[in-house]
């Protein structure tokens, strides 16, 4: 629970229950994961829902399927499926999505790999129109470098190339640096640019608690 600005009521954040490989309540599905590291991807609007799911884990893969309550759908819902595998230092990843009340679907394929001193990641989406989970991209396309400069600091730059379902299209990059404090403790500095119409440069420094 996340209290409220004004400390009049609180905000419920993610509740649910897991029993084995199911889960249910309300809390973000595996659209949440869908993208590469930094802070400028954009494909999925919509992630967390009151939601049933099901995930089976091997040691080389792992599939899942659930069903989501779409808000507003009219009794309407939306199904997401995850496939994933790894093979060596490669482990590559599927999603994909229906909503049902919209008659559209999106589809997202990822492959990440040991390279070097780091990780490399490439990702594509495409979106079939707009539904409760993509909003406005109709298809990205973005890359990622997650290079390990020292056992504390990890420097990702990445790009993103958008096109939007009213035919903008535009690209994104950034540079994502985090440094670890201490066990359970790092920092994140970003800087981003946004070439939409006019183009947009921002940044932020975070400080992360992990317990």
């Amino acid at each position: 629970l996340e209290g409220s600005s004004d400390n009049t009521g609180v905000i419920l954040d993610q509740a649910y229950i897991t029993v084995g490989g199911f889960k249910a309540g309300y809390f973000l599905t595996w659209a949440d994961d869908i993208g590469i590291s930094g802070e400028n991807d954009t494909f999925i609007s919509n992630a967390k829902f009151d939601s049933v799911s099901y995930t089976y884990s091997a040691d080389a893969f792992t599939v899942g399927l659930g069903v989501d309550e779409l808000n507003g759908a009219d009794g309407a819902f939306g199904v997401q499926g995850l496939a994933s595998t790894t093979l060596g230092a490669v482990t590559l990843t599927l999603w994909g999505g229906y909503d049902t009340k919209a008659d559209e679907g999106y589809v997202v394929g990822k492959g990440a790999a040991a390279i070097g001193p780091g990780t490399f990641e490439l990702y594509a989406g495409w979106a079939s129109d707009p539904s409760t989970y993509v909003g406005t991209v109709e298809w990205t396309v973005g890359a990622a470098y997650g290079f390990k400069a020292t056992e504390k600091l990890t420097i990702t730059p990445s790009v993103n190339f958008v096109e939007q379902f009213n035919g903008v299209d535009y690209t994104t990059g950034g540079v994502l640096a985090s440094y670890a404090v201490a066990s359970g403790l790092k920092v994140d500095t970003t800087v981003d640019y946004n070439k939409a119409d006019s183009g947009e440069w921002t940044g932020f420094v975070r400080l992360i608690r992990s317990f």
